[in-house]
């Protein structure tokens, strides 16, 4: 397990999860953008690694995080934080992004654990625009000389 392979797996999770549908696959960046994006829009951006501990055979347990930061664009001011059925607000997005993080916990067996550490939403200084950042953890085993 590596992390290249899991952010993959993390991004095509989010790409692939009917939670989240309504998201375009290409609204989904693996890294930041430089220009605005199309909205609705999920930013994953890589974060600390660090080594838990070592097993034996030179297989390590590490962690990383990971910044998953979601942005929409809601023009009716009363839809903003909670939506309807035509409408998601900045809550249902959120609560969508986690379902679709909780699928699949393992990301398709390329790591041992996914968790939601967290996650704010902005302060709406920006509105019509709003989003939020959350952080996940993502637990995974390398091999110390192959870092597979």
């Amino acid at each position: 397990m590596n992390p290249p392979d899991i952010l993959t797996a993390l991004h095509n999770a989010l790409k692939n999860s009917d939670n989240i549908s309504y998201v375009e696959d290409v609204n989904i960046h693996l890294g930041k953008v430089s220009n605005e994006p199309n909205y609705p829009a999920i930013v994953i951006d890589p974060g600390t690694k660090k080594k838990l501990s070592d097993t034996t055979g030179g297989i390590e347990n590490w962690s990383m995080t990971v910044s998953v930061i979601g942005g929409i664009k809601v023009y009716d001011e009363s839809k903003q934080i909670v939506g309807d059925a035509n409408i998601k607000g900045l809550e249902d997005f959120e609560n969508d992004v986690k379902k679709a993080l909780s699928e699949d916990h393992t990301l398709g067996g390329t790591c041992l654990n996914v968790s939601i550490l967290d996650s704010s939403p902005d302060d709406g200084q920006d509105y019509p625009l709003r989003g939020f950042l959350m952080t996940i953890e993502i637990l995974y085993r390398q091999n110390r000389t192959t870092r597979e």
